[in-house]
């Protein structure tokens, strides 16, 4: 059997200007070695268009277009493109053209849905490989209001009452008394708001702990630190993978040079 295991599909942004740019950007390299562009300077408007790269863009690859490009696959993965920001464009997998019937406007925010739709039309031949953005998740997680830090913003704007009633007519000892109560609050509700922040990714929070431990308290990496590590891994794991197999692949033909 063989399997494509990863292809995208559909449109890459809702604004078809865009597509185009950021298109010729990211295949310029392909163009070049292909010889269709040149290779010691950015290619004119002429030059593009006679590579076949106009301003109409690709044509929307859609199920039949995706089946016609893999003569001989038995499967093909596709994968969703997660809502994400690109020089202030949403982009993310959209189907443009309203054929594969998901309802509403082209919306990137629908990429899962517009996949679905794709294996729908062929499910014993697409796969799909569904794409979520993580830093969305996180930063809502992060945002929300929980009941703690109701009650702790309801009590801190209790004791700011409080001290400016207090302290109106100067500092005494009961105004002082009122600020100090007003700074406890603050620290209770800063605490409250520091906790929603760490549950907000609970993998860094974990493996922070894990380390702390693991080290008897010696290291005590932030959570900086490890998104640099998952930054690192992820430029280097494909990597390595590749290096892995063309290794295995080597020690399967031993009488080959």
């Amino acid at each position: 059997m063989i399997i494509d295991a990863h292809s995208h599909i559909l449109s890459l942004a809702a604004d078809p200007e865009f597509t185009v740019e950021y298109g010729r950007e990211g295949s310029l390299c392909i163009y070049r070695s292909m010889g269709r562009v040149p290779s010691h300077r950015l290619p004119t408007e002429d030059e593009w268009e006679a590579s076949g790269f106009s301003r109409s863009g690709w044509p929307l690859i859609g199920p039949d277009e995706s089946r016609r490009d893999h003569p001989g696959f038995d499967k093909i993965v596709v994968l969703a493109v997660s809502p994400q920001y690109l020089d202030g464009h949403l982009i993310g997998t959209v189907d443009t053209s309203g054929l594969l019937g998901v309802e509403g406007p082209p919306d990137p925010e629908k990429c899962n849905d517009y996949i679905a739709a794709v294996v729908r039309t062929d499910p014993g031949r697409f796969i799909g490989f569904a794409s979520v953005n993580i830093t969305d998740v996180t930063a809502a997680r992060a945002s929300r209001v929980t009941p703690a830090i109701t009650a702790a913003q309801s009590a801190l704007s209790d004791a700011m009452s409080a001290r400016d009633r207090e302290c109106k007519n100067g500092v005494g000892k009961y105004c002082r008394e009122r600020e100090a109560a007003v700074a406890e609050r603050r620290q209770i509700l800063d605490s409250a708001m520091a906790s929603v922040g760490q549950t907000a990714d609970p993998q860094t929070n974990a493996a922070v702990k894990l380390v702390a431990w693991i080290s008897q308290g010696m290291l005590r990496p932030s959570s900086d630190d490890f998104a640099m590590l998952r930054l690192v891994l992820l430029a280097l794991l494909p990597q390595i993978g590749g290096i892995l197999l063309m290794v295995s692949r080597s020690a399967m033909r031993p009488g080959e040079s």
